[in-house]
């Protein structure tokens, strides 16, 4: 039995693929030269600053976008909706994560959590752990999903990866918020006062760079969300549109480029390494390179053999023909009183199972 509500209508949002595609930007930027900081290679002070400019703003931006489609995925069959995000998050991860493994070689078995938590694939966990969740949790007011984990990230003696487990699932139902409300959304968006954001964001940001980081803390969230509203506005600009295609084709094709940056930077910073290149060089080699192969790839995704390395190459249109006896129970909310508090008691317990498996797993 199928779910009541019917599918949105899908209309491709231009802002959304220019953001998208500005956040893979700098996550890359950032990665370029992260990683030969971590390699104990002498980066200059001026590029860790610029890139910190932007650490509020890059993770949330991913994660607030992934959310603003979960209300469009959740109106699909919860057979379809399964496979899906398997098909298309589940396999590249495990597929890269696979390749991750094999590239740093380390001591631990493969199945062992820090072989997916850390380096870079993190992301990709998260957003899959969200979307696992998010069909059990639906039945909860969706601030209460924004507000508590937010609150959680200020728990006394928790990791930073904790920590950022619990800001970014903020974000997450946060993009979830806003796709229910977008008639709100878009007169906020409309309106002149929101270039006054530009007050709050700009200050803020170059104090974070120059002062912090303090990453994930939920207090400075407001800052981020604000950030998110500016960006928003710049980029619904019909000017912006126009000049911007290739990030619009770097954000349709995220996660091609998130997957195959990091492999790729490594392989630069070992051949540069080889030869004895300048850091600045590196770098910069790191960075165009990493965007030539993700473009390659993108472009590459018309070939089955490509498309296979970020999509499942099985699976495809069997969830329709999966039957899902009293899916509306787990869908739909019901009329009848006893159903529907079991209904929220059950969402409350998944969302205690979330916010458990981010601390014990994640």
């Amino acid at each position: 039995m199928t779910s009541a509500v019917a599918a949105p209508v899908k209309v491709r949002q231009q802002w959304m693929d220019i953001l998208r595609g500005a956040a893979i930007v700098l996550v890359i930027c950032w990665h370029s030269a992260a990683i030969l900081e971590s390699l104990d290679y002498d980066v200059p002070d001026w590029l860790i600053r610029f890139n910190e400019l932007f650490s509020s703003y890059r993770m949330p931006v991913l994660m607030f976008l992934s959310g603003t489609l979960l209300r469009q995925s959740l109106a699909k069959p919860l057979p379809d909706y399964v496979i899906g995000k398997a098909r298309r998050i589940l396999w590249p991860l495990v597929l890269w994560g696979i390749l991750n493994y094999l590239i740093h070689a380390p001591d631990t078995p493969i199945w062992f959590k820090v072989n997916w938590t850390t380096q870079y694939l993190w992301f990709l966990l998260y957003i899959l752990v969200f979307y696992a969740f998010a069909p059990l949790v639906r039945f909860l007011p969706v601030w209460l999903l924004i507000v508590i984990p937010f609150l959680m990230t200020h728990i006394p003696g928790i990791s930073a990866d904790e920590r950022r487990f619990y800001f970014l699932a903020g974000f997450f139902f946060l993009g979830q918020f806003v796709s229910s409300h977008a008639a709100i959304f878009q007169r906020l968006l409309a309106s002149r006062w929101a270039w006054t954001l530009a007050i709050v964001v700009v200050p803020f940001s170059v104090v974070f760079a120059v002062f912090g980081p303090w990453r994930y803390w939920g207090v400075f969230a407001v800052f981020s969300v604000a950030g998110i509203l500016l960006f928003i506005k710049i980029a619904s600009l019909a000017v912006i549109e126009r000049h911007t295609r290739y990030l619009q084709f770097v954000g349709r094709n995220s996660i091609i480029f998130y997957c195959t940056h990091f492999p790729v930077i490594l392989g630069v910073v070992f051949l540069c390494a080889a030869v004895g290149l300048p850091v600045g060089v590196v770098i910069v080699f790191s960075f165009v390179i990493s965007m030539l192969i993700g473009s390659l790839f993108a472009v590459g995704m018309r070939f089955a053999v490509v498309e296979a390395l970020f999509v499942a190459p099985f699976g495809s249109g069997i969830g329709a023909r999966i039957p899902f006896p009293g899916e509306s129970a787990v869908t739909t909310r019901s009329t009848v009183t006893w159903i529907a508090v079991a209904q929220v008691l059950a969402s409350t317990l998944a969302f205690a199972a979330l916010l458990y498996f981010g601390v014990r797993f994640i």
